[in-house]
This record gives structure tokens, C-alpha cells and sequence, in this order.
């Protein structure tokens, strides 16, 4: 029964117990027996009270007791808890005042408890004040939502991560030290920023299946995306193989397969494809990853664009090819020319001694035509290997075209229209008119054979400037200032994987018999020699733009001597020491010679010319051949010459020069050459140009 019931019956009962009493007051004796008996009640209630009250508050007590050792029990665990636990822990009052704080929180902190707890976080720690962790603390109070960060403090050297969790009493903060975590973050961070910034293609792919649709990709650096042209999010999960084409050779497919079934490196060269379709040379090094069981998870693979290399090869294999062409008709050059030189200087006194023979003046000219089609060959290669000696002047380009304008109207015929623009303030260029002049008309018949139907070819002049970038991409260009001359026509084009071969030796792209494939080159190397450009632009059925960029002339180029045409045809008295190994050539040049009324004296090497020029009579020109066997070229005896003789006259003469007398493709300053195979006005040219040479031999001596 509660306290409070067995009051309320007890006092009831004693009230019932007066009242019964009262109620029989007249009988005095039974009043005090009823007064006694009610106060025996009474007090007999009130001692079940007390009693009732004093086992209540033991009770209450015990229970406090039992509540005060289950509170001490909580605490004691939440205490081991917090201490147990492996991040640090911290409690804040509402005046920023730490009231606990785990081991874990002494030793990040290097500070005890014993110092710190009561005591004003901020005045603890001023270096935090203002910082983010204050700012972010009191976010996390003001906005009673809990917040999470990560942050460096300075004073401890660390990085913390922090979670802090606002309450009525206060702040709750668990945070942990991250340092070594963010070390490996900012290592990986370095490493990928590392990675993203190299040339190279970086893909990794897990390293199955090898079979179809093959391993998928799951990382791409920035170069891979900045040279493929295609997203990391658009590759992450397909195989590597959609950079593959038509030209991606199968052998080194199969090579690369077969590595990596074996779980084995492999390095590769093939051709890829960008986004754009177009093709790359590539250097792949595939290798394996393998995780701590020694299982293969990945594969690496490293790929270097090597598109420039591959050109820079072809280049070079281009550039063995020239000199091997070069060596090659070198080689053969003098001793052909010296032929051509006989079978030319007859064919041509047989023609004009069988002029009124009908039958054999055809035969003459026909002999005379062929050694001029085989001089033409041999100059072309010449060129094309950039072995011919050139005589560069300052030329007006302008001039140069519209002195060719009625011979390449009457050579492409009707059905051609030609335009020819021309540009105001032309610089000269430095070249070699006559090769120049050349390569024009062959650029013009090619234009012509490309519009069998007709068309309109242009041509243009004009200055130019080719700047530092453009020269170092084409390798072999010095930037600087440039006459450019310009052939285009309407034609059929060029394909481009044609385009590229066009000025190899021997290659073209007309029909059997209509082409020699040796204009475009002998242009290309006279072009180079020149120190030059030329660029091809052509697209099917858009016709074809050949540019011949040419060196501008500094004004100093000497002029040609101009020999009259009367001195030519006059017999002339000078003596002339000529010197030629070769007995045909000799014979020839000295009945040549003879007939036009000069004394000759021959020999055959420099030595015999040394002992004739070291004798009485009297010398006015020493015409010699290049190239002589016996260790002594036509230069070595000219120098010789000139110490015995200093006002001697020189005319050099060659089917192949190498370098006596030709230095970076140009025929050294005074020099005067007769280029074999000759004609017998060539050579009364060319003799009269050497002795009325105002240049003394020193003089020439200085300049070369």
C-alpha cells in the first residue's frame, strides 16, 4: 500500500472512531475509553507512517545510491571509451573552454590535461585564431549542424582531419592526424600533375581479356587526349585498339598479343589514328603490372608520338638517296661528258659540212640531237643531286618571265590561257638565269600535260618573308627574305600519297613515254642549291601550285661580260696552253680552236703544263680540265700557274666540277667555266670571256 493511501485510512479511521465517541458522550466513562482508543489509532497510524516514510527513504536512498554507481559506471566506460578510441577527442563549454580530453588528444597536441582543461582554447592555442579552424568551430555552433574539414596547423607541422559536433553544453571535436595521408595525397597530386605534363601517352588497361573486345582502358593522361583528340571520358572502359586503322601493321599486333599472354614487355612501332582519322607513327613499351601475389592486374603502356622522327628518317634516306645518285652520276659525269663533248663537237662539223647532202645530213643531225638529249640527262641529274655548277647574278624575275612569255605561249599551245601577274617594288633574286629559266619552262609543260583539255595557267612574282617557325619546320631553310615565283594550272592534281614522291629521281605521274621523271627533281635540286624552297600545293581535280622560293640578290652580284658578236666570228692570234687527260677531247678542242685561228699547246696532266709554262713562249690563256688524274687538279695547276705566270688567263672546263672550283653549289667568284658537253660557239664564247677578263689573276686569287 502507498504512503500517501495508508495516511488518508488512518486519519479517516481515527476521525470515525472521535466521532462514534462524541456521539455517546453522555455516558462519561465510555467517552474516555473512546478518546483513548481513538488516539491509540491515531497513533498507531501515524508510527505505520513513519515507518511507511522511513523504509520510502531508504529505499530512494539505496536507488540513489544504485543511480549515483550506474552513473559512475557510464561515465567510467564512456571515459574508457573515449580514451580507447583512435581518434583524438575534445569537449568545449559555450566559453570555449575545453572540459575533456582523451590521451589521444594530449599527444597530437603535445599538451597534458592537466595544463589545458578549463582553459580558453584560444588563449591555448593563438595561433589558431582567425584561422579555419575557429572559423569553421563557430559555424558548427552558430548553425547547430556539425562540420567536417581537413587543415594544416603550422605550430604542430600536421594535418588534421576534423569532425566537429555543436550540443546545448558546448562543442564535441574528434580529429585525427593525417600528415603521412596527405604526404602520399600530395605525392600522388605531384605524380599525376608529373604525369599529365610529360609528351608522352600514358594508358594504363587491367590486363583482361586479351581476346576480343580486349583490355579496358581506365587511365589516360592529358597528352593522350591533347594529341589523340579524344576525352578521358569518352576512352575510360573501351579497348585501345579503336586507335587502330588501316595502315596499323598486323605483325606488330601479333607481336604485342603474344606479350601479353606471356605477361612480358614488349616495345613496338606502328601506325594509330586520331580522332580526325589522321594517321600517327607511334612507339609503344607495354609493360605489366603484378599485385602482391604476384598476379598481373594491368598493363602500362607508354606511347611516343615519333611522326617527326619517322620524317626526319625519310628525310635522311631521302638525302642518302640524293648523295648516292649524286656520287653515282658524279662518277660517271666526266667520263660521259667527255664523250658527248666528242661525239656533239663532230656531229655538229658534220652537219655543217653535210648541209646540201640529203642523205647523210639527217644522220648528222640526228647524232647531234641524241648527244644533246644525253648532255640534257646527265645536267638534270647533276641537279637533282645539286652537283652542277651554278653562276648566281641578281635577276629580275620579272624580266626573266616576260622575256619567256612568247616562247611559252607557242610551246603550251592555244588551248592553254596563261595569266601573268606581277608584283610592283619585285626584289632581285640571287639564281642562275639560265637555270632558272629552265625550271620555268618545265613547270609550264607539266602545267600543260596535267590540261590535255585546256585550262588557264597562272603565273606569279612577288616578295616574300619566311619567318623563323616556318623555316625550322621545313629542316633545311634559313629564314629571311625571298622572291617567290609561282606556277599554277586548273588540272587534274596530284593524289596525295603521290604528292609527297614527286620530286624523287625517275618518279612521275604521266603515262609510259610522255615524262623522263626528272623535271620536278632537277627543279628541286637546283631549287636547294640555290639555297631555296620549294612547296607543291595540289588536291584531285583542283589542279596544282608549284612556288620557288629564291634567295634575295644584296646587290652585289657582278654582271656578265658581254662579248660582241663580232669578236666571236673573228679569227683570233692569242696562244693557249690547253690541258686535257682525255686524247678525243683534246683533239677535238685543239682542231676547234685551230680553226678559229689561236695557237695551241696541249698537254695531257698538270705536270707537263708546269714544264711548258715554264719555258720562253709566250702564253695568253691556260684552258684546263677540271678534274685530271696524277693528284693535280685544273685548280691545283692554275694556282701553280700563276706563281710562274701572274697575269695568266683561266678558263676551266668539266663535266663534273666536285668541288675545285664550285663551294655550297656556287662556281667561285671570277671564275670562268666551259661546262662539257660543249659547243663550238660555247667555246668561242666562253675563250673570248676569259681573256678580256679585266680581273687580274690576284685578284681572283683574293675573291675566291
Amino acid at each position: 500500500m502507498k504512503r500517501s493511501t495508508l495516511i488518508t485510512v488512518t486519519v479517516t479511521l481515527a476521525l470515525a472512531t472521535l466521532v462514534f465517541f462524541l456521539s455517546n458522550s453522555m455516558n462519561m466513562p465510555g467517552y474516555v475509553d473512546g478518546m483513548l482508543a481513538a488516539l491509540v489509532v491515531i497513533a498507531a497510524g501515524l508510527l505505520a507512517i513513519a515507518h511507511i516514510q522511513h523504509r520510502e527513504n531508504r529505499q530512494r536512498a539505496e536507488q540513489a545510491l544504485r543511480q549515483s554507481d550506474d552513473a559512475k559506471r557510464t561515465a567510467q566506460r564512456l571515459t574508457t571509451t573515449l580514451e580507447s578510441i583512435t581518434d583524438a577527442f575534445l569537449l568545449l563549454d559555450e566559453q570555449w573552454r575545453l572540459t575533456f580530453m582523451n590521451s589521444h588528444a594530449e599527444a597530437l597536441l603535445e599538451r597534458s590535461r592537466d595544463e589545458l582543461m578549463g582553459r580558453n582554447i584560444w588563449d591555448e592555442f593563438p595561433e589558431a585564431r582567425g584561422s579555419i579552424f575557429e572559423i569553421r568551430y563557430r559555424q558548427a555552433v552558430e548553425s547547430g549542424n556539425s562540420v567536417r574539414f581537413d587543415a594544416y596547423f603550422p605550430p604542430l607541422e600536421r594535418w588534421f582531419s576534423i569532425h566537429a559536433y555543436p550540443s546545448d553544453e558546448g562543442l564535441a571535436i574528434y580529429f585525427q592526424d593525417i600528415t603521412a595521408q596527405q604526404a602520399v595525397q600530395d605525392q600522388l597530386q605531384l605524380l599525376n600533375a608529373a604525369v599529365d605534363r610529360v609528351n608522352d601517352m600514358i594508358v594504363i588497361t587491367e590486363a583482361a581479356p586479351i581476346d576480343e573486345p580486349g583490355p579496358r582502358i581506365v587511365y589516360v593522361n592529358q597528352a593522350f587526349e591533347r594529341l589523340t583528340g579524344h576525352r578521358k571520358a569518352d576512352v575510360l572502359g573501351k579497348s585501345p585498339r579503336f586507335l587502330q586503322g588501316p595502315e596499323t601493321d598486323r605483325t606488330q599486333l601479333d607481336r604485342i598479343r603474344a606479350a601479353l599472354e606471356c605477361h612480358e614487355s614488349v616495345r613496338a612501332v606502328m601506325v594509330n589514328y586520331d580522332r580526325a582519322g589522321q594517321s600517327y607513327h607511334t612507339e609503344i613499351d607495354i609493360s605489366p603490372i603484378f599485385d602482391d601475389e604476384d598476379r598481373c592486374t594491368h598493363f602500362v603502356a607508354v606511347q611516343r608520338d615519333i611522326s617527326e622522327r619517322i620524317n626526319l628518317e625519310e628525310r635522311l634516306r631521302q638525302s642518302q638517296r640524293l648523295e648516292a645518285v649524286g656520287q653515282l652520276t658524279g662518277g660517271i659525269a666526266h667520263d660521259f661528258n667527255n664523250l658527248l663533248t666528242v661525239i656533239m663537237g663532230n656531229a655538229e662539223m658534220l652537219s655543217e659540212s653535210l648541209t646540201d647532202d640529203r642523205e647523210l645530213s639527217p644522220v648528222a643531225n640526228m647524232i647531234s640531237n641524241a648527244a644533246q638529249r644525253g648532255a640534257e640527262l646527265t645536267q638534270r641529274l647533276l641537279a637533282f643531286a645539286r652537283r652542277q655548277a651554278l653562276e648566281p647574278r641578281a635577276v629580275n624575275i620579272d624580266s626573266l618571265v616576260a622575256s619567256t612569255d612568247g616562247l611559252l605561249r607557242r610551246a603550251l599551245g592555244d588551248h592553254i590561257e596563261i595569266e601573268i601577274t606581277r608584283s610592283g617594288g619585285l626584289w632581285p633574286a640571287l639564281v642562275d638565269e639560265g637555270q632558272l629559266e629552265s625550271a620555268l619552262l618545265n613547270l609550264c609543260l607539266n602545267a600543260r600535260d596535267a590540261m590535255p583539255g585546256g585550262g588557264r595557267l597562272t603565273i606569279e612574282t612577288g616578295n616574300a618573308r619566311l619567318d623563323r617557325d616556318y623555316a625550322d619546320r621545313q629542316g633545311d631553310l634559313e629564314p629571311g627574305q625571298y622572291v617567290m615565283l609561282s606556277v599554277s594550272d586548273t588540272g587534274r592534281g596530284i593524289e596525295p600519297e603521290l604528292l609527297e614522291r614527286v620530286f624523287e629521281p625517275f618518279f612521275t605521274t604521266k603515262e609510259k613515254h610522255k615524262g623522263t621523271g626528272l623535271g620536278l627533281s632537277m627543279i628541286y635540286g637546283f631549287i636547294k642549291q640555290s639555297n631555296g624552297h620549294i612547296k607543291i600545293y595540289s588536291e584531285p581535280g583542283e589542279g596544282t601550285t608549284v612556288r620557288l622560293y629564291l634567295p634575295r640578290a644584296d646587290g652585289t652580284e657582278l654582271p656578265d661580260v658581254d662579248i660582241d658578236e663580232a669578236d666571236e666570228a673573228r679569227h683570233q692570234h692569242e696562244t693557249i696552253l690547253l690541258v686535257e687527260d682525255d686524247e678525243m677531247v683534246q683533239e677535238y678542242a685543239r682542231n676547234q680552236l685551230n680553226s678559229m685561228g689561236y695557237t695551241v699547246l696541249s698537254a695531257s696532266n698538270g705536270p707537263e703544263a708546269l714544264e711548258i709554262l715554264k719555258g720562253d713562249q709566250m702564253i695568253d690563256l691556260l684552258f684546263t680540265d677540271v678534274i685530271m688524274p696524277g693528284g693535280m687538279s685544273g685548280r691545283d695547276l692554275a694556282e701553280a700557274a700563276h706563281r710562274i705566270r701572274p697575269e695568266l688567263k683561266v678558263l676551266y672546263t668539266s663535266g663534273y666540277t666536285e668541288n675545285a672550283i664550285v663551294h655550297h653549289g656556287r662556281l667561285d667568284r671570277d671564275v670562268h667555266l666551259l661546262s662539257k658537253p660543249y659547243r663550238r660557239r660555247d667555246l668561242a664564247r666562253q675563250i673570248q670571256a676569259a681573256l678580256r677578263d679585266p680581273a687580274t689573276p690576284s685578284d681572283k686569287g683574293r675573291s675566291s
